[in-house]
């Protein structure tokens, strides 16, 4: 899908807590942005566990893409 598209895409695994690991995996690397998913958790359950997506837009030295579950891609 990418490739149709003229990006260059990387995917990786990597281990540890996502927040962090997506964070600083992305500062380190030459990324231009990364593209993450809104959890549509309500905000009791933000502040009891956090969000990854806010983590990583706060700490990622790169552009971060939220995108919404309920929207399509065409």
């Amino acid at each position: 899908m990418t490739e149709a598209a003229g990006i260059d895409a990387k995917t990786m695994i990597e281990s540890g807590p996502p927040k962090s690991v997506i964070a600083e995996t992305a500062n380190k690397q030459d990324f231009d942005l990364i593209v993450m998913g809104k959890s549509g958790a309500d905000a009791f359950n933000r502040l009891l566990i956090g969000s990854t997506t806010a983590y990583v837009v706060r700490h990622a030295d790169v552009q971060v893409l939220v995108v919404n579950a309920g929207e399509k891609v065409e």
